[in-house]
């Protein structure tokens, strides 16, 4: 089965777009806006990248690492 790199690219997007959503409410400290500038760079960088292009493991990673300081258990 061939790599569905539009789908990779689609669950990249939602997961950095939810990583947005999570830092709703908490105000404007300097962190919490310098993590929503980060996170809404990754997501215009995966929208201006190609699909083809984008390296899944390493853009998921990043995500990740940006949404855990704002994931509830």
């Amino acid at each position: 089965m061939a790599k569905n790199y539009v789908a990779d690219k689609d669950v990249l997007l939602e997961l950095a777009g939810g990583a947005l959503a999570l830092t709703q409410g908490l105000g404007n400290g300097e962190e919490v806006e310098s993590d929503r500038r980060a996170m809404g760079a990754l997501k215009l960088e995966i929208l201006d990248t190609k699909d083809t292009e984008i390296d899944y493991n390493a853009t998921l990673k990043r995500i990740k690492t940006l949404r855990s300081k704002y994931e509830r258990d």
